[in-house]
């Protein structure tokens, strides 16, 4: 049987003021240690975040309309990355995910969405917008770090907003391996008219075999 479960159960506000980080973790973990369900935020509601919100197998993590605020530096918003093989996971639209402060092109560690980490295989997931992710030094992500790898996912319907580096960069542990079979479509790179980053580029997609690109654009 799937389980649900809001942040409100476990004490969030959503004011934009207060710290709704363990919160949501708490809710993200209840449907974890169930065997998967889906976290549904608050249509409307601002959640303010001092920390990485980690994501683990099973978890279909809904933002429902709300908007996610990180207020803190050079940290991902969201992470795949809470089993060494993180399957079976969802992110969905429509929402928002920004930084409170803007994120500069030597903050590599901010990524809206970050699709594994060192050690995590990330698979057989889907990040379905529309989703705004604003402020950040790269919109989506999955850095060169070791082990790490993500394979048969589909990412669609991305607006990467005054990010300072990428709209979409994924690699991985080229020593070991490749990427594979990733599905991506409608990303979208956009840039503040006349207060463009200087170092801000479009999507980047590395070291993947099985690769489907459709409609990735960029405004700059």
């Amino acid at each position: 049987m799937q389980e649900f479960a809001s942040p409100f159960d476990y004490g969030a506000v959503a004011d934009g003021i207060a710290d709704d980080r363990a919160a949501i973790q708490s809710a993200i973990d209840f449907v974890h240690g169930r065997g998967g369900g889906t976290v549904t935020l608050t249509c409307g509601a601002t959640y303010r975040v001092t920390g990485t919100l980690i994501i683990g197998t099973g978890v279909n993590f809904n933002l429902n309309g709300a908007t996610i605020r990180m207020d803190a530096n050079n940290t991902p918003i969201i992470e795949a990355s809470k089993d060494s093989q993180t399957q079976n996971w969802r992110i969905q639209g429509p929402g928002t995910l920004e930084y409170a402060t803007q994120q500069d092109v030597h903050q590599t560690g901010a990524i809206g969405i970050k699709l594994s980490k060192a050690g995590v295989n990330s698979y057989n997931f889907v990040i379905s917008g529309p989703i705004k992710i604003s402020f950040a030094n790269t919109g989506i992500g999955n850095p060169p770090e070791a082990l790490s790898f993500v394979f048969d996912g589909i990412i669609d319907g991305i607006i990467a907003f005054a990010c300072s580096n990428w709209g979409t960069d994924i690699d991985c542990d080229t020593f070991n391996g490749a990427n594979t079979n990733l599905n991506i479509r409608n990303l979208y790179a956009m840039q503040l008219e006349h207060a463009e980053h200087p170092h801000s580029k479009g999507h980047r997609v590395r070291a993947t075999v099985g690769l489907l690109a459709t409609n990735l654009m960029g405004d700059h």
